[in-house]
Parts: structure tokens; sequence; C-alpha cells
């Protein structure tokens, strides 16, 4: 496709179906020509938002564009056709992903500095912030589609679970004020959709699933799919339980085919974790293990556990990966249970240090992992002595579709070597309004200079300095335990793809 540089000027567009139907692309593209072909299935004007999305945005006042991503998104879901290439549709939508992250970090930028938002007061006040989070709830639910879609199934389950926290967050609001019809309307859509869409990506994932666990993730995912379908029922959406029934029909022949014995589904269905620590990492989807994906309290199986063949060096890589990993995830819940207004006032004592350690040591799994890609899947010699930087480049045309994901999760990474606009960067990475690189931290950490401001202080700015609130710093490595987390496990999907088809 075409960069988002060439020369402004009136495109004629012509429909498919039908042929003689014309559409007039203006210089000045409004909001409402968006809204009125978000549905136009016209090839061509899909391409035209995939090649310059860039120069469509900058029409737009800041305030409004998370709702003009939205509405170009629709676009895209609503052209998409499964007649067209696998290769095709990846294409545009790694395009749909750009305007989603736009979107996503420009709400971020614009929430922070938004008195109405953060304390409503009036009634115009709360319909403000309604329409703010059903864009928000809307934009994470169309990235976590797009994440599903291009074979990121933890980042996709991620970004839905933060879209339906969104429309939980919608309900409270609609109780305080009076309702919003059409919002209401959207927020019930996005919510049985997300629903959808998580059980849909459960089922993709189901037969990657290592042997020993297919028996327990089947029934968690079958039992998620009974209760939305009984919800749906209670709605009165037929239309919906006639859609996931196709779901249902899949996790009921995956639970016949490999049965739990009754003392082991009681045992499922019950709260039996005691130790807080374990239900912290439970509870924010830290173990490095695929059967914590659906939603449990089984202690049996909150903990760590990837299944590898390895020789024994190998394994010693792999164990060291394990134990730096849980090391790290201690600290970040030791810091998490510090008291707020204590936490804000911290500068450089104990708690401030074991973040910054924490975060190294987090960085350092980066080409430990990329080691034991090596090991899994022995390509070229010459690979053997690469970081995870170049291994990760190395599958970016692996014929596995896993491998290829982690080439796409080292995107997100390291964004600066390929899209150089922030406002593309991963919005993981944006801290109340503000982003920073991964490697900018790691980098100055190590070798520069690491300035930690209380959230009180005026933050100062130099070159090859990085500033850091306490819970700024707490948020990045958290982030960057999630990204060592989604390799992990999506070098075990590898795995079992490898194993199937190769």
């Amino acid at each position: 496709m075409k960069d988002d540089k060439s020369k402004e000027e009136e495109y004629r567009i012509i429909d498919d179906e039908p042929p003689e139907e014309q559409i007039t692309i203006p210089k000045s593209i409004s909001l409402q020509f968006i809204l009125d072909h978000t549905t136009t299935k016209s090839r061509r004007w899909v391409e035209y938002i995939a090649d310059h999305y860039l120069s469509i945005l900058v029409q737009f006042n800041e305030s409004d564009i998370p709702e003009v991503c939205c509405y170009l998104a629709r676009t895209f879901r609503a052209f998409y056709s499964t007649e067209d290439s696998a290769e095709y549709r990846i294409e545009l939508m790694r395009s749909e992903i750009k305007i989603l992250k736009i979107g996503l970090n420009t709400h971020l930028s614009l929430v922070t500095k938004d008195e109405s938002y953060n304390h409503p007061q009036t009634k115009d006040d709360f319909l403000h912030v309604l329409m703010v989070l059903s864009n928000a709830a809307e934009l994470q639910y169309e990235l976590g589609c797009c994440m599903c879609d291009d074979d990121r199934p933890i980042a996709g389950l991620d970004y839905l679970q933060r879209s339906m926290i969104f429309i939980q967050q919608l309900n409270e609001i609609c109780v305080t004020v009076k309702r919003d019809q059409e919002i209401e309307s959207m927020w019930k859509v996005l919510w049985n959709s997300s629903r959808a869409r998580q059980s849909e990506n459960w089922i993709s994932i189901l037969q990657f699933i290592p042997e020993k666990g297919k028996p327990v993730f089947a029934r968690l995912v079958y039992d998620q799919i009974v209760k939305t379908m009984d919800d749906f029922w209670t709605e009165g959406r037929e239309d919906l339980i006639l859609e996931h029934g196709q779901y249902y029909r899949y996790a009921e022949e995956y639970i016949k085919r490999y049965p739990l014995s009754q003392k082991e589904y009681d045992e499922l269905l019950r709260d039996t974790i005691k130790d807080d620590y374990v239900r912290w990492c439970n509870d924010h989807c830290l173990f490095l293990n695929l059967l914590t994906e659906p939603t449990h309290n089984c202690a049996k199986l909150a903990k760590d556990d990837l299944e590898f063949v390895l020789d024994e060096r190998t394994q010693w890589l792999l164990d060291d990966i394990m134990h730096t990993f849980e090391h790290c995830r201690r600290i970040l819940y030791r810091t998490d249970k510090i008291d707020e207004s204590t936490f804000a006032g911290k500068n450089r004592d104990e708690d401030v240090e074991s973040l910054l350690d924490c975060y190294i040591r987090l960085y350092t799994l980066f080409d430990k992992i990329g080691k034991l890609i090596v090991a899994l899947f022995p390509r070229d010699g010459t690979l053997k002595h690469k970081k995870f930087y170049d291994v990760a480049d190395g599958l970016k045309d692996s014929a596995n579709k896993f491998l290829q994901s982690i080439y796409l999760i080292k995107r997100d990474v390291f964004p600066e070597a390929y899209d150089r606009s922030d406002n593309i960067t991963d919005p993981h990475r944006n801290y109340l309004g503000l982003i920073q690189k991964s490697a900018d931290i790691r980098n100055e950490t190590a070798h520069g200079t690491v300035k930690i401001f209380s959230e009180d202080e005026t933050k100062g700015w130099y070159d090859d300095v990085v500033s850091l609130t306490p819970r700024e710093l707490e948020h990045h490595a958290l982030v960057l335990a999630y990204d060592i987390r989604e390799i992990l496990l999506t070098l075990q999907l590898a795995v079992e793809w490898h194993r199937r088809y190769a």
C-alpha cells in the first residue's frame, strides 16, 4: 500500500457492488462523511483509509480523534470479507490496529487533563463521561478483536477484558444519571460482543493447549460459554444464542473427548486459593500458565506451568527465566500493596530501588527467551549468537503463525524501530497520557541517569535522563512482565502448532 505522504487530490471511488455507485472523497474529510460511509463496503475507500489514515486524522481536533478512530475501525469491520485472501485482510488489519492505537493513546492523553471527566459534577459532565467511556470501550473491543485475528490471543483477551471493565463503569454511571438510550444500547451490544469474542478466542486456541491441560481448559471454556448463553437467554437474545451455538458445540465435543472426573471438576469450581500473593497473581493474570486465562480460583492451577521438551542445558535456561520472572513478580506484588498516599510521596528508597532492579531483571529475559526460541526451533546456526531483537525479526515470515506473533509482540515492545509516531505505540505503554519506550527506561537506568519524582513534584526533562514517578515506574515494570508472559505463552502455543502441523 502507498505511503501516507501522497499529494492531496480528489479521489473518485467506484464501489464493486453495484458498479455504477460512486463515492467522491473530498480534500477535507468531515466526521459526517466518515459516518455516512461507515458501512459502505467499498474496497477502494477502505484502502484509502489504510493508506492515508494519518492525513485523515490531522484534519480533526484532538478531542474528536477517539470517536473518529472508532468510526474508521467500524468501516474496516464492515468491509472484511471471507472472499479476500488472508494476506490482504491482515495487511488492512495492521492499518486498523494503528488507527485504534492512535485512538486509545489520544483518549488516555485527553482524560488525564479533562477536569469534567475526572471530577464530574453536573448531568452534562456525566453525559460527557459516558461518551468518552463508550469510545474507549469500543476502541479496546476493536483492538481486542484485531489482536485475536492477528493470532495474538493473549493480548486479544486482555483488550477484551479491558473493554468490559469500561462497560461496567458505563453501567455504573448510567445508574447515577438519566440513562442515555443510545449509549446504553451500544454498551449492551459491546458487552455481549466482547463475551462472544472471548469464547471464540478460547475455542480457537483450545486445540493448541498441551495435552495434559486440555481437559481442564476445555471444561473452563465450556462453563464460561454456557454461562454466557444463559445470560443471552435471560436478555431474550435468541440471535446471539444461535450464533454462540457453534462455540458451545465445539466446547462440548472437547469435554467429551477430554473428560474430567467429578472430583476434578468439583475441585475446579471451588475457590481454594488461600495465599494472598497467589490470589493477586491469579487476579492479575501473571502466572506463566495458559490454564489461568479462563477465570477460576483453583489453587491447584494457580501456578507457573510451561511444558517444553528440552535438553538439560536448555532446561536450566528455562528454569532461570521462570525464577527471574517469579522474583520480579513478587516485587510487583509488594509494591502494589503499598498504601497509595505513602507510595506517591516516595523518591529513591528501597521500594523504588527494588522496582528499578525488577525492571532491569525483566528486561534481561528478552535475550534469554531469544536463546530459548532458537533451542526450540533450530534454524540457521548463526541465529544462536543473536539477541531476541534479531531472533524475533527472523520469525516475521515463519510458517508457524504463533512464531509470527512473537515478531508482532516485539514490534510493540520496540516500537521505535517501526512506527515513529508516539501515538502508534502500544497503549499499555501510555501512563496518564505520557508514553515511555521500554528501551529508553532500560538504557538510561543501566547507562544513563534516572530521576525519580514524587507524584506531587513537577518533572524536569533533560537529554539522556529518564524521569519517572514511583507509580509510573511500577506501571512500566508491570507492562514488561505482561510482555514476557505473552511471549512465553505464545511460544507454548507455537510448540503445539509445530507438533500438529510441522
